[in-house]
């Protein structure tokens, strides 16, 4: 999934912009995200399926890859229905107002385990 090659954490290497739906405009009226490449494709798949995102990274091959949702039960449900896995996230508190899951190629191989 993942084609990063001596990409570090934290870095912007191998992210693309993708312009924000409305409902993603933030408070300061910035239009665009940067998404990491390998994860732009389905970030935008998900937004079109009305799931909110807050947050994604494909750590590069360095640990297991997020998707980071909006906690939300037509959100949550889609995603099961769409096959994603939910991960366990130890950053994740009640409250917080979100689930993290596997990106879909990776729920895939985790179902069929």
């Amino acid at each position: 999934m993942c084609n990063c090659k001596n990409v570090k954490i934290g870095s912007y290497d191998n992210q693309v912009e993708l312009n924000r739906h409305a409902s993603q405009i933030t408070s300061d009226g910035k239009t665009v995200v940067c998404i990491d490449a390998c994860l732009a494709d389905e970030i935008k798949m998900l937004w079109n399926n009305g799931i909110e995102t807050n947050g994604c990274c494909c750590v590069h091959n360095t640990r297991v890859p997020y998707i980071g949702v909006y906690t939300d039960d037509d959100a949550l449900n889609k995603m099961d229905k769409m096959g994603y896995v939910s991960q366990y996230n130890p950053h994740e508190y009640v409250g917080c107002g979100g689930v993290t899951y596997y990106p879909l190629e990776m729920s895939n191989e985790l179902r069929n385990e």
